[in-house]
């Protein structure tokens, strides 16, 4: 299964499972009943770190890019300079 974002399980309260959903991927579980704005909270610190994640994975690269830039500058500069 692919999925780009958190996966968060509603279900009954039939049983205490909860973490077979844990252990299947989920982000988080919730049983009926449950508070709406506990749902809410938890949806939106979810969405927050999985954004922030995605933002963090797309400024590794230009790190990445940045760090062999410098290696590269430094190795020319050597090279230059005889060292």
């Amino acid at each position: 299964m692919t999925h780009t974002g958190p996966v968060i399980s509603l279900r009954a309260a039939i049983g205490r499972r909860s973490y077979r959903a844990l252990e299947a991927g989920c982000a988080d579980d919730f049983t009926k009943p449950f508070d709406h704005r506990e749902v809410l909270a938890r949806v939106r610190a979810h969405l927050q770190q999985h954004l922030f994640g995605r933002l963090a994975e797309q400024a590794e690269p230009s790190r990445q890019a940045q760090a062999t830039l410098a290696g590269a500058k430094s190795v020319l500069y050597c090279k230059r300079h005889g060292s």
